[in-house]
């Protein structure tokens, strides 16, 4: 098949918007054909162009500026022998200013000679082979979930989703990375990378993260797995069935905050100022949500104008409007609606979405407590013992340095708005014990050498490490609480690391 050139369609809305009252409400949007609501990210704007995946009949990839023409591009470079409306794909995202989409790992086309991504060059309107001979491996980890670029380190990375991730340098040869995610089928979701951290999903697998342009990759404590990564700027959030996480370390720590609905799915987008989230259709109500606090606390956007069965799947932010993908009924077909956001009232909304934790320690430890709140900024606070207000503690942390027992008690910290909105977090206790020679220690806790019923020994080592034997299994844990295999079945052969 020859490669389609560019091709335009002028589509007018479904219903017009001239009143001030259809502002309000959302309105259809005419689409080119059928789209593809299954796949996981398939409408995607870059500030300029809204580009959405086509479904039946108008298969490839489209693109409007104003929802009310739209150009289908799908011509390949170089090559006669297919374009893009042959292709079954998967997502949209944007990376170094290019325009980038991916295999369905589903798709049978990785086997016929497609590469598992495609890029769109600024200013082009036919797509560049990437990865000309495929991810490495077998044909079905040549399916990918997603691009991102790391302008510090140079290197492209893309989340597959049988391979894990793979990194490129020139944006054609790729090379997989397991140090940290392991050689086995590892299911990439998704990828986002600020200021030369990269954040990897893997599906079922957790969170990762990379300094050195996703080379070598850490696991994330104090999360599950996560299906989307967006950059509000101050920090990074990480979302899934109704739970959201943050981080403004770079993902150094992750704090849990507000959920939403619990155990529904979840899409979520910025414009750079405001957080849109959509959960779908929840007790027969379409669900859209916003946060103008960065992610920390959220508010409601109504439904009104949306047939009471659209189901909304992806939710995105483009040229003024919120746009809302889905389909009508859970069998379809599918449907596009916008909103004006201009249109909307989202206020910032106020609320404690983390609340300070209990912590048990000894004498001379530092301890940290700290509250994550929004609201109408600038927000103020006061961290209060027992009730009375401790002087000058009036930041989200409270900082204990060289704890001493006679700090220990009920902690709350009182939060105020611009609005002299206030909430009192709940009660962090916080129990302080000497650390006298021989005495028991409330720190510890309860682990395991090994499965099974019967016990081990331990074994104090000079360097502070401890060996524990079980049976014919040896384990050493260091002083830091790290595990390495010692020796595995002795007298079967050494399983030393």
């Amino acid at each position: 098949m020859h490669p389609l050139t560019a091709r335009w369609f002028v589509l007018p809305l479904a219903v017009a918007l001239t009143s001030g009252l259809a502002g309000q409400t959302w309105q259809e949007v005419g689409t080119p054909g059928a789209l593809d609501y299954s796949t996981q990210r398939n409408i995607n704007s870059d500030g300029t162009h809204l580009y959405v995946i086509g479904g039946s009949g108008s298969t490839g990839v489209h693109r409007t500026s104003d929802g009310s023409s739209w150009q289908t591009i799908n011509a390949v470079k170089g090559t006669s022998s297919y374009d893009l409306s042959l292709a079954s794909l998967d997502f949209i995202s944007f990376a170094d200013g290019r325009v980038w989409v991916g295999n369905d790992p589903g798709s049978l086309t990785i086997n016929y000679g497609y590469p598992p991504i495609h890029r769109l060059e600024p200013g082009e309107t036919a797509w560049t082979r990437s990865a000309d001979s495929g991810f490495p491996g077998t044909a079905f980890a040549s399916a990918a979930n997603g691009v991102a670029h790391d302008p510090v380190s140079g290197n492209y990375l893309a989340a597959s989703a049988l391979g894990g991730i793979y990194t490129s340098t020139d944006r054609t040869n790729w090379q997989r990375r397991t140090d940290g995610l392991g050689t086995g089928m590892v299911f990439g979701k998704s990828v986002l990378v600020k200021d030369g951290v990269a954040f990897l999903n893997l599906t079922g697998g957790g969170t990762y993260r990379s300094t050195d342009g996703g080379v070598t990759w850490s696991g994330a404590s104090g999360m599950t797995s996560t299906s989307e990564f967006i950059d509000t700027g101050s920090r990074v959030i990480a979302a899934n069935a109704g739970s959201i996480f943050g981080t403004s370390d770079l993902g150094v720590t992750w704090d849990s905050l507000s959920g939403l609905v619990a155990n529904a799915p979840i899409d979520i987008k910025s414009d750079g100022s405001t957080i849109f989230a959509t959960q779908g259709l929840v007790s027969g109500v379409a669900r859209f949500y916003y946060s103008a606090t960065g992610g920390v606390t959220w508010g409601n956007i109504p439904s009104t104008g949306l047939p009471s069965d659209f189901v909304p799947v992806r939710i995105i932010p483009h040229g003024g409007h919120l746009y809302a993908f889905g389909s009508v009924g859970h069998a379809g077909p599918s449907a596009l609606h916008r909103v004006s956001i201009s249109m909307l009232s989202l206020p910032p909304v106020f609320g404690i979405a983390s609340h300070p934790k209990d912590v048990i320690t000894l004498r001379g430890r530092d301890v940290t407590l700290r509250v994550i709140s929004g609201g109408a900024e600038p927000l103020s606070y006061q961290w209060k013992l027992d009730g009375a207000d401790l002087p000058g503690e009036t930041g989200a942390t409270l900082q204990l340095t060289n704890a001493l027992t006679s700090q220990s008690g009920s902690y709350t910290v009182k939060v105020t708005d611009a609005n002299a909105a206030t909430a009192t977090s709940t009660a962090a206790v916080v129990t302080i014990s000497p650390d006298d020679p021989g005495r028991y220690d409330p720190t510890m806790v309860r682990g395991a050498l090994h499965t099974g019923n019967d016990h081990g020994t331990l074994h104090a080592m000079a360097d502070g490490s401890v060996i524990g034997v079980r049976n014919n299994y040896a384990f050493r844990v260091g002083p830091e609480g790290d595990r390495t295999n010692v020796r595995a079945n002795f007298g079967g052969g050494s399983g030393s690391s």
